[in-house]
């Protein structure tokens, strides 16, 4: 069975990135990487049903980026 986590998250300037499947949430609504409500987030969407493969690769190319910028 799949059970969403719940995130509570503050504007504090810091980043946040979520994993988001598929067939989202409508808080991160469809097409974006980013949140209207919540400017420090970061959205890495499934591209298909199942396929979490591409969507950590992207956190993973995402991270050495932001890691270089340290």
């Amino acid at each position: 069975m799949w059970r969403r986590a719940w995130l509570r998250l503050r504007d504090n300037g810091k980043p946040v990135w979520i994993l988001v499947p598929f067939t989202p949430d409508w808080r991160w609504q469809l097409g974006r990487t980013d949140s209207p409500w919540y400017p420090t987030v970061r959205l890495f969407r499934q591209p298909a049903r199942g396929d979490w493969r591409t969507a950590v690769m992207a956190v993973r190319a995402g991270l050495r980026g932001f890691l270089g910028t340290i």
